[in-house]
């Protein structure tokens, strides 16, 4: 699906990264977001350099992976918000 939003052509694509070289894209993208992905693949970082031979030189990607930190945090905010609501209701 792509929509334009102030005079952008905005493309909403969901696929597997193995595939996004075979798909017609419509040439290469100045900006990728790419949330909770690589760390589920065998190698990353392949994804990674399939993601960067997708944007244009001066393109950007932001990427969101979880890391053993991100799970200590969660669950550290999650156990403080838990005795939160129970000492305050």
């Amino acid at each position: 699906m792509s929509i334009f939003f102030s005079g952008i052509k905005i493309l909403f694509l969901k696929s597997t990264i193995r595939d996004l070289p075979l798909k017609d894209l419509g040439g290469n993208f100045h900006y990728i977001n790419c949330v909770g992905v690589l760390h589920h693949l065998p190698q990353p970082q392949e994804g990674l350099k399939t993601l960067t031979s997708l944007l244009t030189p001066d393109g950007g990607i932001s990427l969101m992976v979880v890391s053993l930190f991100f799970f200590l945090f969660f669950f550290l905010f999650f156990d403080l918000f838990q005795i939160k609501k129970s000492l305050f209701g």
